[in-house]
Formats: structure tokens, C-alpha cells, sequence
């Protein structure tokens, strides 16, 4: 457990499309990702689902590297106060 209070799915989403905005990914992926209308631009040029999956696979590592990260300086904290 990381300890995080007051998280509602808006915050979830919206910590998703900025962790895949910090990693590099177009505008028009993370409306994809977000379920935005903006993704008939590119269908024909790209194999749109593989893209989705490989940002949803990386930015879900991330945040789940953030966590894990957040967790071991909480465990420190904890360690070092006692």
C-alpha cells in the first residue's frame, strides 16, 4: 500500500494522459488513449491498436515505477522514524 488518499478515476486518467504527455507521446495518441474522438486522422497511416498497446504497456510501467518508488521512500521514512 502506497498511502494515497483522495484519488478519484478523474485523477487516475488524468495522471495516465500526463505521464504519456511526459513520455513523448503525440497529442492524437493520448486522445486515443483517452477515448477522444481526435484518432480517425491517423487510422490509415498507422496500426493504431498496436500503437495504444505499446503507450497503455509503457505508461502503465511507469506509473506503476513511480509507485513502487513511492512505496520503498514511505518504507524508509518509516524505518529511519523508528
Amino acid at each position: 500500500m502506497v498511502g494515497i488518499t483522495d484519488v478519484t478515476p478523474h485523477t487516475l486518467r488524468h495522471t495516465f494522459g500526463s505521464v504519456a504527455g511526459d513520455l513523448g507521446f503525440s497529442a492524437l495518441t493520448i486522445a486515443a488513449l483517452l477515448g477522444h474522438a481526435a484518432q480517425s486522422v491517423t487510422q490509415g497511416y498507422v496500426h493504431i491498436d498496436e500503437a495504444l498497446r505499446l503507450a497503455v504497456t509503457r505508461i502503465s510501467d511507469t506509473i506503476a515505477g513511480l509507485l513502487e518508488e513511492g512505496a520503498r521512500e514511505a518504507m524508509t521514512s518509516i524505518a529511519v522514524a523508528a
